[in-house]
């Protein structure tokens, strides 16, 4: 009820938090999600004390690492949840970054390519509209910023999201 109830406290005053308030929502999703899906999975935190108390915009964390059971670590065969999340924050240049990576089966070229050219068919009309939406939102809060949300895939295996908010 808790996660619930901080989700939806937002205006259009109060659209960003602490990451250690986004942090905390985001570990009680994941007990949430531990309950209902069968999962083995291992989550690593790496924030410095000193970033804790920067501000983001609210609803970053939780649809990625949702993003990250469904699409990246979801096993077919088994129906398990299996795998290793990082979620990393660290400051380069004057911007915060925030990268989100798994070790699962990582984007499709073909995700990649339509992400990247803003290509939307009938296909892929309702699938991953919660990075679109994610990406749409820091475009929109951050328009300075190039490129604030980029996927991409790991070179040994999986996939990452680099979230670049000031």
């Amino acid at each position: 009820m808790n996660l619930l109830q901080d989700r939806l406290r937002i205006s259009s005053t109060e659209i960003t938090d602490t990451i250690e308030h986004e942090i905390s929502i985001a570990k009680e999703y994941l007990n949430i999600a531990q309950i209902r899906m069968d999962m083995e999975v291992d989550i690593v935190w790496n924030c410095p004390d000193e970033l804790l108390t920067k501000q983001i915009p609210k609803n970053l964390l939780q649809p990625i690492l949702e993003n990250c059971f469904k699409h990246g670590l979801y096993d077919l065969e088994s129906g398990m949840v299996r795998g290793r999340i990082t979620i990393s924050f660290y400051e380069k240049d004057r911007y915060l970054c925030i990268e989100i990576a798994d070790d699962g089966v990582g984007f499709s070229e073909e995700f990649l390519d339509k992400f990247y050219h803003r290509i939307e068919s009938v296909n892929t009309r309702g699938r991953h509209i919660g990075l679109r939406n994610i990406a749409d939102r820091l475009k929109f809060l951050y328009p300075d910023i190039e490129m604030p949300l980029k996927p991409e895939n790991v070179i040994s295996h999986g996939a990452k999201i680099t979230l670049t908010v000031m």
